[in-house]
């Protein structure tokens, strides 16, 4: 499980789908700013932060 929110907290995407790559496509509306990227594998738990440029 995927998830991407706001510095707020607001959840912006979740996604369980990967590509035969192991990747996940991120949405094409997602202005830029800050962001947090959530990701949960089993009982691993990984949050990091996200900057995206315009």
């Amino acid at each position: 499980m995927v998830r991407i929110m706001d510095v707020n907290g607001k959840l912006i995407q979740a996604s369980t789908k990967l590509t035969k790559q192991g990747l996940i496509t991120l949405t094409n509306r997602l202005p830029g700013g800050t962001y947090f990227v959530e990701v949960n594998q089993g009982k691993n738990h990984s949050v990091t932060k996200l900057v995206k440029l315009n």
